[in-house]
């Protein structure tokens, strides 16, 4: 059973100076709500309320920014109230690619994983105020295993987020071609690493 936050926690994740689009709020509210109905909702709005964490989400806009600290409290509490797994927190991340307007919108200049690959940046920061998701290295040969490798620097919020974007960053690659791509995050600044590294290998 996943361990219940604290308020010393919550405290500490809201004091993180990050915020994040509401979308990936919308996201939970949507999965909780599938998995329990509206009652399911109300019950962790109470909990965030309980919490010190004041809001509406039936009135979180999507392409609005707010504290990183809600969308990941959140998020614990969603996995805690249905006992969730890892497993489940990485499916989430492959969902919210198919559910962000921004994806939707960005992805037609995607033309090919290499042109994804340099854009990185630009992409990251249309979620994101903090953290620097930068291009390490790219190899892609025919026939043979091709990968990227990608740095997230400054960014240190909790290792839930590891797991979710591991998900997200996953179907991205997908959806630019070859189904049969995997993840491995490398390195993990809770691990004590400098920075996190996410590498995608994939063969056409």
């Amino acid at each position: 059973m996943p361990k219940t936050l604290t308020k010393k926690e919550v405290k500490e994740l809201m004091e993180i100076p990050c915020k994040s689009r509401g979308e990936h709020i919308s996201l939970i509210t949507e999965e909780t709500k599938k998995r329990g109905g509206e009652e399911a909702v109300k019950d962790l709005e109470k909990k965030l309320n309980d919490l010190g964490i004041e809001i509406e989400l039936d009135k979180v806009e999507a392409l609005e920014w707010y504290p990183v600290g809600i969308r990941t409290v959140f998020l614990l509490l969603f996995k805690e109230k249905f006992n969730l797994t890892d497993k489940d927190i990485f499916n989430m991340g492959v969902k919210a690619v198919g559910a962000s307007f921004i994806v939707k919108f960005l992805f037609k200049y995607f033309i090919s994983r290499k042109v994804a690959f340099k854009n990185i940046p630009k992409y990251w920061v249309k979620h994101y105020t903090c953290g620097k998701l930068e291009p390490a290295e790219f190899s892609e040969k025919e026939g043979e295993e091709s990968y990227y490798i990608m740095r997230l620097k400054d960014f240190k919020i909790h290792p839930i987020l590891c797991t979710f974007l591991s998900g997200y960053f996953l179907q991205i690659s997908k959806l630019l071609g070859g189904k049969k791509a995997s993840i491995e995050e490398t390195k993990c600044k809770f691990s004590g690493d400098p920075y996190h590294e996410f590498k995608v290998t994939w063969k056409d």
